[in-house]
């Protein structure tokens, strides 16, 4: 929910902030991301992760360019933040 509106995930973007909120405060590395929405014996790479990223991030940021809540740990993988500072 954004600004009292419910927002309708797709099932992987769906698994994707239930890994991260499971591990909330702590990085998720982008493989045990893609391990844990893909399952099954499929390659997927960390660019096609960084497309669906980017899909969640217009439905959940403000202003998805930058990214208040779902942070991007260069070289490791992602970071569900939600303390914001008031900026």
């Amino acid at each position: 929910m954004r600004d009292d509106t419910c927002i309708p995930l797709s099932m992987t973007q769906f698994v994707i902030l239930r890994t991260l909120i499971d591990s909330f405060g702590s990085p998720v590395t982008s493989r045990d991301i893609i391990q844990s929405v893909w399952t099954y014996d499929e390659t997927i790479s960390d660019s096609n992760l960084y497309v669906y990223i980017n899909r969640l991030r217009k439905k959940i940021e403000e202003n998805p360019s930058r990214p208040k809540y779902l942070i991007t740990i260069r070289g490791l993988g992602y970071l569900l933040n939600t303390i914001v500072a008031n900026n």
